[in-house]
């Protein structure tokens, strides 16, 4: 394990992140996409990350890995990006009168080529679900790059991060909507050795106390978004973007 900085370029504004996205949450990420897309999984999905690349820090019974969150560099602002989807529902109507979804339960009546239903069993919501009608406002901020430090396997890494892997292909919320994309090409992603990264690497959420930190409710391991792996974590507001 040796000190490094890891470096993203981005193509477009970056969408979500109330908290910090850590670089170990990237790396678990990865690492359970390629057992899954190789088949190598086995057991529970959540147990595939259990052992990252990295090294650990541990107090007590505590412990959290030695990466930090990606930090931001030249944010140029903020704005709002609006975005709509309008759900084709006559063309979805034309689908399920001609028999195009087996799923469907509703049958033409072939005296009356009227549909078998009860009245508005077969009315689409468009409300919620997968038919639903969007029109938003997103906020989103305009990054050029996030840079994050960890104490790990460079070679491993390097597979795992690397887009050419196809794992880690843009950072943040609304991937389908194109924010937050890496440069396509070699100079979208890089690693390196970097002493300073004995240090750097506690940017970021903290299980224990640290001066000029302050306590959140948040968790410090991955699956960052599980409510079970919430407790009382520590925070510098340096990291907040």
């Amino acid at each position: 394990m040796v000190p490094l900085r890891l470096e993203w370029r981005l193509t477009s504004p970056v969408a979500g992140m109330s908290l910090p996205l850590h670089l170990d949450a990237l790396v678990a990420y990865a690492i359970t996409e390629e057992a899954l897309r190789y088949g190598t999984a086995i057991g529970n999905v959540r147990d595939i990350a259990n052992e990252l690349p990295l090294e650990k820090a541990q107090k007590g019974d505590l412990f959290c890995w030695k990466a930090s969150a990606l930090l931001a560099e030249h944010i140029h602002g903020h704005e709002m990006q609006m975005w709509t989807r309008k759900f084709p529902e006559q063309d979805y109507a034309d689908l399920y009168i001609n028999g195009k979804f087996s799923d469907v339960k509703a049958k033409v009546n072939p005296e009356t080529n009227m549909l078998d239903l009860k009245q508005y069993a077969a009315v689409m919501d468009t409300l919620r679900g997968q038919t639903k009608n969007h029109f938003q406002f997103i906020p989103v901020r305009h990054i050029d790059r996030f840079v994050a430090y960890c104490i790990g396997d460079i070679d491993r890494l390097t597979e795992l991060l690397s887009p050419e892997s196809g794992y880690i292909t843009s950072i943040g919320a609304r991937k389908r909507q194109s924010a937050g994309n890496i440069v396509k090409t070699g100079e979208g992603f890089a690693i390196q050795e970097d002493e300073r990264a004995l240090e750097y690497w506690e940017k970021r959420i903290l299980p224990w106390h640290k001066e000029g930190y302050e306590p959140i409710q948040a968790a410090h391991i991955p699956p960052y978004w599980a409510v079970e792996n919430r407790a009382v974590s520590y925070i510098h507001g340096d990291f907040l973007i």
